[in-house]
């Protein structure tokens, strides 16, 4: 979210790995807000590409609840979700591995 602290410290490490080679999309979707100013800031501001949820459709259809939540989607079936910032080291650790195993 453009006013997500968490989010914005996420951003730092997901900027490291959004340029991977592994055939694996990244997504911000926001769920809230107004589309074209919130829009606008997340271009300018995170290294994702941003998907504006309109009326929060898809957050509903995922029980989304929390910021920021990464969820990964095979074959639209969901795979795994990781729920509050991947700020630590260790945890930055983890996701890299487990996108190595992609």
């Amino acid at each position: 979210m453009p006013d997500c602290n968490s989010c914005d410290q996420e951003n730092e490490f997901l900027k490291t790995v959004v340029n991977t080679d592994k055939g694996v999309n990244f997504i911000y979707i926001i769920p809230f807000g107004n589309k074209e100013e919130t829009l606008k800031l997340a271009h300018e501001k995170y290294a994702l590409e941003p998907f504006f949820d309109e009326g929060s459709m898809l957050a509903r259809k995922l029980q989304l609840r929390q910021v920021p939540i990464k969820v990964f989607v095979e074959d639209g079936i969901i795979k795994q979700t990781w729920i509050d910032a991947i700020l630590t080291s260790e945890e930055q650790s983890d996701f890299n591995h487990w996108l190595n195993t992609l």
